[in-house]
């Protein structure tokens, strides 16, 4: 657990996941911005950012200078988010779907947040 200062404008430091947000924001997790959002869902491209932060918490890693993305949708994940994309897949901890889309701006499901979460903790 962390230290929550209250930088976010919709958690308090009263609330229950306040510390755990606080350690998220300290180690590089999730970024410094007005809101948090707590309530809402995650889609995928904001998964693999802190997949890979993680992950790199843990281990060193250069991206091959060639990584490229071959999703059929490659222009739909935004540009702050990949890299991180690019990070999740080059290690094997995210996949396309079935129909060659990487469908970034999909809300995760329990299931693939799962599968991430353990193909994380395999590949550190």
């Amino acid at each position: 657990e962390g230290i929550y200062e209250g930088s976010f404008e919709d958690v308090a430091q009263t609330d229950w996941f306040a510390k755990n947000v606080g350690a998220a924001l300290n180690l590089g997790l999730i970024s410094n911005d007005t809101q948090f959002r707590p309530n809402d869902n995650i889609t995928r491209e904001e998964m693999t950012k802190i997949i890979s932060q993680a992950y790199k918490l843990r281990k060193n890693l250069a991206l091959p200078e060639n990584a490229e993305l071959g999703f059929t949708d490659n222009v739909d994940i935004s540009a702050w988010a990949t890299e991180y994309v690019k990070t999740a897949v080059y290690l094997g901890i995210i996949k396309g779907m079935n129909d060659g889309s990487f469908k970034p701006l999909k809300n995760a499901s329990r299931a693939e947040a799962a599968v991430c979460i353990i193909r994380l903790i395999n590949a550190i």
